[in-house]
């Protein structure tokens, strides 16, 4: 969706409209995404392209718009960093949606393979943790958003963001690339996710929305610790959540 915001903005963007695989997730992803190899990080590895050559240099690209997984994130060099922008889902519509997701592909596409046994939340936990501790060791300039407050406000969360990256840009053109009739419909508090864990989740997204992310940190990292030192009982909740659920 930030991408989207960002091209019809004016900014250059890194990346195809439309992969390979569209034809697989139109149904569940009308709108498409942008995606490049460097989603897995700027660095030498990417840059220049393995495969075309193609090279990016630093100078001159500072208005590029380029998206990054959470675990590209640490593996970008410093001096791509301008400007981080994190865009934070609620874990609950995040684990609806991958199920939501998975249950598209096994019925559209027959698709035999193992569904993913890594638990949504955990997912969730693991990705956020991962842009944290980069954040929180090499202080770049970052700004969170909630997916949730850009679907109810657009036109406030974009043009406060807009304006914190910089430069020249269409807001009114930036808000109507934004569908909230696109956005998930409901949610999902798995009842495998104890309440205690919940807790830690729910504060993480508070503290997004108050613009202080890096304050439960320390939380985020002790929960990770106490799933990886169970992973017995992390084993039973993949299984729960490989099962799926009426939504």
């Amino acid at each position: 969706m930030w991408m989207q915001v960002l091209g019809a903005a004016g900014f250059p963007v890194v990346g195809e409209e439309f992969p390979r695989d569209w034809a697989r997730i139109s149904a569940r992803n009308p709108r498409g995404f942008f995606e490049s190899s460097l989603r897995e990080g700027i660095n030498f590895t990417t840059n220049p392209d393995p495969l075309s050559g193609a090279r990016l240099l630093p100078d001159g690209t500072q208005d590029c718009a380029v998206k990054i997984f959470h675990r590209g994130l640490p593996r970008t060099e410093r001096i791509w960093l301008d400007r981080v922008l994190v865009t934070v889902r609620d874990w609950r519509s995040y684990t609806a949606s991958i199920l939501r997701f998975e249950a598209h592909e096994r019925a559209t596409f027959d698709d035999t393979r193992d569904p993913v046994r890594v638990d949504p939340a955990v997912e969730w936990l693991r990705e956020n943790l991962l842009t944290l501790r980069d954040l929180a060791a090499r202080r770049y300039p970052c700004r969170f958003v909630t997916r949730e407050a850009t679907l109810a406000d657009p036109a406030a969360v974009i043009g406060a963001t807009l304006a914190w990256v910089g430069g020249a840009f269409d807001l009114a053109a930036a808000v109507g690339a934004v569908e909230p009739s696109l956005g998930t419909p409901a949610s999902l508090t798995p009842p495998w996710v104890p309440p205690s864990e919940a807790a830690v989740y729910d504060a993480f997204y508070a503290a997004v929305v108050d613009g202080k992310p890096l304050r439960v940190l320390a939380e985020m990292q002790d929960l990770e610790a106490e799933i990886a030192a169970h992973p017995s009982r992390h084993r039973a909740r993949a299984s729960a959540y490989a099962g799926g659920l009426p939504i």
